[in-house]
């Protein structure tokens, strides 16, 4: 979503259902959002990734810049929201047996107070995973409710960098403030 936002796409539509047709029968669908169950629905990773979206989606898209000591398969993006928070997301697409986790070092070029970082990832490290995916270490529950949370990131007071592990077959959305609102 991120890389049709930035390519300047109005919109994307995700029409996706329960069941799909292959060939001459409706099968279930691989890339659903969500799946109907008795008490309410079943959230697919393709919804958490949506919610990961949303988190760090709106606002005006900021240039970030990757540098790496060699190649890996990591995707990043920047949005400055409305109110002054910057939003990193950051996307590891390592997979497999030879797979890398990304040590990941953000110097946001300004002042920041505080920053927080929300993973998404599976518990297995497996992208194929349609189960025990999780966005905050919080599962969404099939009434649509979501209790993850946002884990404070240290920095270096000396350098400004924040320093963050993103897992393989992971992503991370990172906010960064300014200012530290009162209680």
């Amino acid at each position: 979503m991120h890389w049709w936002a930035l390519h300047r796409a109005a919109g994307i539509n995700f029409l996706t259902g329960e069941e799909v047709a292959a060939a001459d029968e409706n099968t279930p669908c691989f890339y659903a959002v969500f799946l109907s169950l008795a008490g309410g629905y079943s959230i697919q990773p393709l919804g958490y990734a949506m919610k990961a979206f949303d988190f760090g989606g709106h606002g005006r898209i900021v240039p970030v810049r990757l540098a790496a000591g060699s190649p890996l398969n990591l995707t990043a993006y920047c949005v400055l929201s409305p109110d002054g928070q910057l939003y990193v997301t950051l996307i590891n697409k390592e997979h497999g047996p030879n797979a890398r986790d990304a040590a990941v070092a953000i110097v946001p070029g300004t002042a920041c107070n505080r920053a927080e970082a929300i993973r998404l990832e599976s518990g297995s490290g497996d992208i194929s995973a349609k189960t025990g995916v999780a966005l905050g270490s919080g599962a969404i529950q099939e009434n649509g409710a979501w209790h993850g949370a946002w884990k404070s990131i240290k920095d270096n007071r000396k350098t400004g960098r924040f320093q963050i592990s993103v897992p393989a077959a992971s992503a991370a959305v990172l906010k960064f403030t300014t200012s530290v609102p009162s209680p």
